[in-house]
């Protein structure tokens, strides 16, 4: 007997995934993004229990309607910071200065396949946003993924 079929089935925050109920994930949402300590930085995950909590419209090709798994780094004016997605799934990567619906990104990508890459260089110092996402809600999207930031040198 299945314990949830949806969400709304799981008590608190929890997240109905194959009808079990489990926490939600790290960096689920833009308030509690993952915190970037220091560069460079690896960070392997699955997006099985994420929710698409932030949106970017059209900063990539495909959309970004899907789970997304969110990083928050801090960057100096002039740094230009590389990421890197391998995954298990047809991801997208994007990167912004806020974190929230409808925000304006500063590069994404989507190509086809399983690697994204971006290089952005900052024109301000503070936080910036590094969303794993995908392109669109109940596209199958939970597989596992890698990322590598690191600054370019």
């Amino acid at each position: 007997v299945p314990v949830c079929m949806a969400d709304g089935d799981c008590t608190g925050t929890d997240r109905c995934v194959s009808n079990d109920c489990v926490a939600r994930p790290a960096g689920d949402t833009c308030a509690e993004a993952t915190v970037v300590a220091t560069l460079p930085y690896s960070a392997s995950a699955d997006m099985g229990a994420h929710r698409n909590d932030a949106d970017v419209g059209d900063c990539t090709a495909s959309g970004t309607e899907g789970t997304d798994a969110i990083y928050r780094v801090t960057l100096a004016a002039g740094e230009t910071l590389v990421a890197e997605l391998n995954s298990d799934f047809d991801a997208a990567l994007w990167m912004a200065s806020e974190c929230a619906a409808g925000v304006t990104c500063l590069a994404g990508v989507d190509e086809v396949g399983t690697w994204e890459r971006l290089e952005v260089t900052v024109d301000d110092s503070g936080d910036y946003y590094v969303v794993v996402d995908s392109y669109a809600a109940g596209y199958p999207q939970d597989g596992g993924y890698t990322l590598d930031l690191e600054l370019l040198a």
